[in-house]
């Protein structure tokens, strides 16, 4: 399901989006650590998107990520968290952002 939704999200880059995927099956420099899966860039928008599958929960830094890239959006509205967790939540946000409609 992750590599759906992976997927999914690189679509974005034929529409001129970056796409940054930190959710591979290697491990990552320790400063990436509890990093989210994915970043998502453009003009308009600065996105950090985590994805949690069936059991799989947030840890408590990754709460805390959250809470901060939140608490930046409230002041930049072009900041934005988004937790994915299934491939129609992801297709709705892909479609969000492809409209610019993103909340």
């Amino acid at each position: 399901m992750k590599t759906l939704i992976s997927k999914e999200i690189a679509r974005l880059r034929k529409f001129g989006f970056t796409v940054y995927n930190f959710n591979l099956n290697k491990s990552l420099p320790s400063g990436l650590k509890n990093f989210v899966d994915h970043l998502i860039i453009s003009e308009r928008y600065l996105i950090f998107v985590e994805v949690k599958i069936g059991k799989d929960k947030l840890n408590p830094e990754q709460i805390d990520l959250m809470n901060l890239i939140s608490f930046l959006g409230i002041r930049n509205k072009s900041i934005h968290y988004q937790l994915l967790t299934g491939i129609k939540q992801t297709k709705d946000f892909v479609s969000a952002v492809l409209s610019k409609k993103l909340k």
